[in-house]
């Protein structure tokens, strides 16, 4: 059977690749598809789209892609504000660059077969980029690097064939122009050209055995227009382009200080190449705890691993056998990619990162990257466990980006439960707030996109275009809000507020969404930039009882079951306008669900309702309940002194609240 299949993969190579990286794509992107929602600035790019329709993105993004936001313009009418759709013609770009790149690679070295394949493959699964989650911001990304790569394949089709040559030509430079202008990230790719047509020109049987002056000859011709379109480009990215910090970035430190500025430059390549080539691959090796997701890990990984070995003995000559020579100009190939795919990045003043956002980067080393891998691991291995080897090597890569996935779902949830958990707190929110936030329970949205979600969801249905709101990261916006008094006008994109009108939200992954006031300066785990803007926090900006229904996007999800929190956010939002009676009721019905508070800095509402309420029994219950917890003392005696200030309670509950504070008080004592 295994023998059936081989010959069946030989006969069809092209094909059943195709196949095979389809399967592969599926399984390592996805498999986890449906449950996967908005990450990184995507919010962000369809709120536009949602706003103003497919001329929005001129607006939105016309500044730093100049043709770029085109692509969005004439994509958005058909896939909408529908993410899936998004997320399903990205996968589908990213499969199609690794059959062109197997198709390029694959036509211009015919003899490198054996490798070619899984460098294919490990291009397709490239661990350096593990941004795949975000389908509408990389959208672009990978449709400028699909129209390359098919302008790299007309190039060697017009010179192979010769008959058409100017059909090819045209399409070539006009997949060159569109791949380039409209993203610069795989800009190094168009000096591989000259490579390609160096060896493709070594495949025709009348040329090839001219002299060497006639093929370099043959070889300029050929590239010259690419060539200068190619200059055209770099002119244009530098300085007539409205981003033209590259070119300031490089003349300025060349023109004042060259040595430094050479110096540090080799020791930022020597710094990226580490990063992309040596520490992207070192982070595949991880195996998910024991549990579901495990099982799934370990069919892909075997799956994969089968279908990559496959490939690779079937695909090529039985005996080809690359010497070391051959492997060795590989590799040079591989670092020569490498240090072309880092000019825009390196012009830019930028520096990659295995971090979110910072991976980003990696793009334009990838190419490089997997050659320089692929061809070390040829270089090093024996033949004979070369194929095994490489597919197990390929299938942690691929288990390692379903890994990726499978934690930006679980972000997804982090971040549907911190906005269901601030609408039960917030049923709706004066127009012109200020929403301010930090540490949040998930690391995957910009506050851009936390701002397009808020004003999404919370929006009037009359006036969609309208940002009524405005969502900032404190840490991410220290040095706009920092300096502006109370009571000072706060205008950002469409948005006009005061920097007095605004509230302040906190949560983890374990705990309850909580609106922050002064009182809470002693929260634990409360950082610096949350305390220095506790003072501004006005929690009467959320309208209790407002004449309006806000009803959330359906990407949201549907409403999660009452959990503690959903008690804990009511519990808040009646303390908020001293229905005391209402609160101990709320606690009480969360109580009898024996549900439990996720920290008992939750409970504080409901004891201080309890003693208002002169509801002996229930708040003696709920004093003990609260001391089970340690690390809070200081926390709950700010409260309770300020508690002590504003309210009357009976001898009876007076005693309750001395009790719990002499508590804390003790244990302060004893640390």
């Amino acid at each position: 059977m295994i023998n059936r299949i081989r010959k069946r993969i030989s006969d069809h190579p092209v094909r059943s690749f195709i196949v095979a990286s389809g399967m592969i794509a599926f399984l390592a992107y996805g498999l986890l598809i449906p449950q996967l929602g908005m990450y990184g600035d995507d919010p962000n790019f369809l709120w536009a789209y949602h706003r103003g329709g497919p001329n929005e993105y001129k607006e939105f993004m016309g500044w730093i892609r100049e043709y770029g936001y085109l692509v969005y313009s004439l994509l958005s009418p058909v896939f909408g504000e529908s993410i899936i759709s998004w997320r399903i013609a990205t996968l589908v770009l990213r499969w199609g660059s690794s059959i062109l790149f197997f198709l390029v690679f694959n036509n211009t070295f015919p003899n490198f077969q054996k490798i070619i394949v899984p460098l294919s493959i490990s291009f397709l699964l490239y661990p350096g980029f593990m941004e795949q989650a975000i389908p509408v911001e990389f959208l672009l990304h990978f449709f400028s690097l699909d129209l390359i790569l098919v302008s790299l394949l007309f190039t060697y089709y017009g010179i192979k064939r010769g008959k058409g040559w100017r059909i090819f030509l045209f399409l070539s430079v006009l997949s060159e122009i569109s791949g380039l202008f409209i993203c610069e990230y795989f800009a190094g790719l168009e000096l591989f050209r000259p490579i390609i047509i160096w060896l493709t020109i070594h495949q025709i049987p009348q040329v090839s055995t001219q002299s060497v002056k006639n093929k370099i000859k043959k070889t300029g011709l050929f590239a010259f227009p690419y060539l200068l379109i190619f200059g055209f480009f770099l002119y244009w990215r530098a300085f007539l382009s409205s981003s033209t910090y590259m070119s300031q970035i490089v003349t300025v430190h060349l023109r004042d200080n060259p040595a430094m500025f050479i110096g540090n430059l080799m020791r930022q390549i020597l710094s990226d190449f580490k990063v992309a080539v040596g520490d992207a691959w070192l982070r595949i090796f991880q195996i998910p705890s024991p549990g579901k997701m495990r099982w799934i890990y370990l069919a892909i990984f075997s799956f994969v691993g089968i279908v990559t070995w496959l490939l690779i003995v079937s695909i090529g000559k039985e005996k080809e056998k690359l010497s070391d020579q051959k492997l060795c100009g590989f590799l040079l190939i591989g670092i020569f990619l490498f240090l072309t795919g880092g000019i825009p990045v390196w012009a830019a003043g930028l520096k990659i990162s295995l971090t979110l956002y910072g991976d980003r980067l990696s793009l334009s080393f990838m190419a490089g990257a997997c050659i320089i891998v692929m061809a070390l691991s040829a270089l090093i291995l024996r033949q004979k466990y070369f194929p095994v080897l490489l597919a197990i090597l390929i299938a942690f890569m691929a288990g390692y980006q379903f890994q990726l996935q499978n934690q930006f779902r679980k972000e997804w949830d982090l971040a549907k439960n911190y906005f269901w958990q601030l609408a039960w707190r917030a049923p709706d929110i004066s127009p012109n707030t200020l929403v301010l936030g930090d540490q949040f329970p998930f690391r995957s949205l910009t506050d851009n996109s936390l701002n397009a979600l808020l004003n999404w969801n919370y929006e009037s249905p009359e006036y969609p275009d309208r940002e009524l709101y405005k969502f900032f990261q404190i840490s991410a916006r220290e040095g706009m809000i920092d300096p502006l008094p109370a009571n000072s006008p706060l205008s950002h994109n469409d948005f006009r507020g005061n920097i007095s009108d605004t509230i302040l939200l906190y949560a983890t992954p374990t705990t309850c969404l909580k609106v922050l006031t002064t009182a809470d300066r002693n929260l634990p785990f409360l950082n610096i930039a949350m305390k220095k803007n506790l003072w501004r926090s006005k929690p009467e900006r959320i309208i209790p009882n407002p004449t309006r229904t806000v009803t959330f996007q359906s990407f949201m999800g549907t409403e999660p079951i009452h959990g503690w929190c959903y008690y804990f956010e009511k519990g808040e939002l009646a303390a908020q306008q001293n229905h005391w009676k209402e609160v101990v009721e709320i606690g009480k019905e969360a109580e009898s669900a024996e549900l439990i508070p996720s920290t008992m800095i939750e409970m504080k509402s409901f004891f201080f309702a309890a003693l208002l309420e002169n509801d002996l029994e229930t708040a003696e219950r709920w004093k003990n309940l609260i001391l089970t917890e340690k690390g809070n003392a200081n926390y709950f005696l700010y409260q309770i002194k300020e508690f002590q200030n504003q309210s009357h309670l009976s001898k009876e509950s007076e005693l309750i609240l001395d009790q719990i504070q002499e508590a804390f008080q003790r244990e302060l004592e004893s640390l």
